[in-house]
């Protein structure tokens, strides 16, 4: 399904709340059937007004309730919440209410082996139907929440199903730190995306800037010598022989 197709399916949702699960993972998951985005599409505030639809306060509100639920549960486990970013005191944490999650997205081998200066860099985007949250203690940023959006749920409980939502992990500190330090260079409304091509290990902060889609890399490389914003068609493209060369990899 496009995200195109995706997006006209949302006039039919209606948000009540968010559900939890006491799910903590460590890694990105990426075994979420992905969207592809349209042929040049930039534009990314659709997506975040399905999260969002017609209720963010509401929304919002919900998701705090969710965190108080985990931060309780972790007081009985103080060695579990340090890993997860929520510090010695989980009850400090809070997920800011202008906070603007990341939407997360990944970079396919093959579409990747197959990439050149003819195609447009969001050709390759697959949209993983999840947004990335920042939890924050003393308002700084130490955790994340991964919320998947409606249409990738299988396997509800009953109180999922009533949403079609899902909060699928809490956690991933050093990731959400690393996005957030990036991110503050950038104006404080701009929609920010995580992209991110697992077979070479590899993820960006992006935006759009303009008609342009920017990525800043996350650690340094010999495709950069800094963490500055690069054109999105760039790094691809510097990426190509790269993924050609990668093997035991699906494609």
């Amino acid at each position: 399904m496009t995200v195109r197709s995706f997006l006209c399916l949302t006039t039919a949702i209606s948000i009540l709340a968010l559900a939890c699960t006491n799910v903590f993972a460590a890694q990105i998951d990426q075994s979420i059937p992905p969207n592809k985005t349209p042929k040049g599409q930039l534009d990314f505030t659709n997506l975040l007004n399905v999260f969002f639809k017609d209720d963010e306060l509401a929304t919002r509100q919900v998701l705090d309730q969710r965190l108080a639920t985990v931060s309780s549960q972790l007081e009985t486990n103080l060695l579990r919440a340090q890993e997860l970013g929520f510090g010695t005191n989980p009850k400090e944490v809070k997920i800011p209410h202008n906070a603007i999650p990341f939407l997360m997205f990944h970079v396919g081998l093959n579409d990747l082996c197959n990439f050149g200066p003819d195609k447009e860099a969001s050709d390759l985007l697959m949209f993983t139907n999840q947004l990335l949250f920042p939890v924050e203690i003393r308002n700084k940023v130490s955790s994340s929440v991964t919320v998947r959006l409606p249409g990738a749920n299988k396997g509800l409980t009953q109180q999922d199903q009533e949403t079609d939502w899902s909060i699928t992990r809490w956690g991933l500190p050093k990731l959400i730190r690393q996005l957030d330090e990036l991110a503050k260079g950038l104006p404080p409304e701009t929609l920010r995306i995580l992209v991110s091509i697992p077979s070479l290990n590899r993820s960006f902060l992006g935006y759009v800037d303009g008609a342009n889609l920017k990525l800043v890399p996350l650690g340094l490389d010999h495709l950069t010598e800094a963490q500055k914003p690069l054109s999105a068609k760039e790094v691809f493209l510097g990426l190509v022989q790269e993924a050609k060369h990668v093997n035991g990899n699906p494609r």
